[in-house]
């Protein structure tokens, strides 16, 4: 919550079931007193914009999705900025799996939103596959640009390494 800048002015979306650890996530938001939103359906159905139609009406400022979801949007011909009023929408929240470059850029270009003085578009917070112990190693941060193809920080107290093509070690902080 601590790296979303959630609080109780917000209105907190996470597309998810009460089997992934995202959940956990998402119902942790009641302690910043925010208002959580929880969706039951199908995310596709009747088009590709129905979780950013439910955006629209219920003016979500946290928007939380998987990176497949995002493409699948894109492949259905939605444009969430041109179908939708997202305004208040401040974060869009990926998670799942990495987002690809295209899905990036679709999320940046389509839908146009202000995210705070540090950030002209939406931020697309790029979180990696955690390996079941329901902790983000990477993830966002209110105060970090978020750029394609990159992680933008590391969890607190989270140390983390990882080798790179020549074997060496990169720790989070290099």
């Amino acid at each position: 919550m601590l790296h979303c800048n959630c609080s109780r002015s917000d209105t907190l979306f996470y597309f998810t079931t009460t089997g992934w650890m995202m959940w956990n996530w998402l119902i942790s938001g009641l302690a910043t007193g925010c208002t959580v939103v929880l969706f039951d359906g199908a995310p596709l159905y009747p088009n590709g914009g129905t979780l950013f139609k439910m955006a629209q009406d219920l003016k979500v400022t946290l928007f939380g999705c998987s990176a497949r979801y995002l493409q699948a949007v894109e492949d259905s011909g939605c444009v969430p900025g041109r179908d939708y009023d997202v305004s208040s929408i401040r974060t869009i929240m990926s998670t799942g799996s990495p987002a690809t470059v295209n899905t990036f850029n679709f999320v940046y270009k389509s839908v146009r939103v202000v995210w705070c003085v540090l950030c002209p578009h939406a931020d697309l917070s790029g979180r990696r596959r955690d390996m079941c112990v329901c902790v983000c190693f990477v993830c966002a941060c209110v105060c970090v640009r978020v750029w394609t193809r990159r992680s933008v920080t590391s969890s607190l107290p989270a140390s983390l390494v990882a080798p790179t093509s020549t074997g060496a070690l990169l720790w989070a902080a290099q």
